[in-house]
């Protein structure tokens, strides 16, 4: 059985809806009535199921690309693709490169001190401390 939870934060708004998904048959509670509604993709006519197909392939591979652009993007929904090819529904693509402090602290030493001064003001903008 595969569970999926839609859950938030304890700062943001609260809950509101929980998925289970068990073989073709999702079930998906409303929690703030306290309603579940069940639904099994043979209910749905073969048209209604093509596309729903569509859907979640389109989902999944869109998902990949998000927050990257050009050949970052293309290699990650490729990465994805050949992943479900294979027969893995857990792929995922590779998490954007990360930038340490020690990074952005090397790069303003190699700064003029009057950049180093404008470069670590824009830095303290977004809250980054250096």
């Amino acid at each position: 059985m595969s569970e999926e939870n839609v859950e938030v934060a304890a700062s943001k708004r609260p809950r509101k809806l929980t998925k289970e998904v068990e073989g073709t048959t999702i079930t998906l509670d409303v929690v703030s009535v306290g309603t579940k509604l069940v639904f099994s993709l043979d209910q749905f006519n073969d048209d209604i199921q093509q596309k729903l197909s569509m859907y979640g392939i389109s989902q999944k591979l869109g998902d990949a690309a998000a927050g990257k652009d050009g050949q970052e993007a293309v290699d990650a929904i490729q990465k994805v693709a050949d992943g479900l090819i294979a027969g893995d529904w857990t792929i995922r693509a590779p998490a954007a490169a990360k930038v340490t402090k020690a990074q952005i602290n090397d790069n303003l030493s190699n700064m003029s001190e009057k950049e180093q001064v404008a470069a670590k003001a824009l830095l303290a903008k977004l809250g980054i401390s250096v």
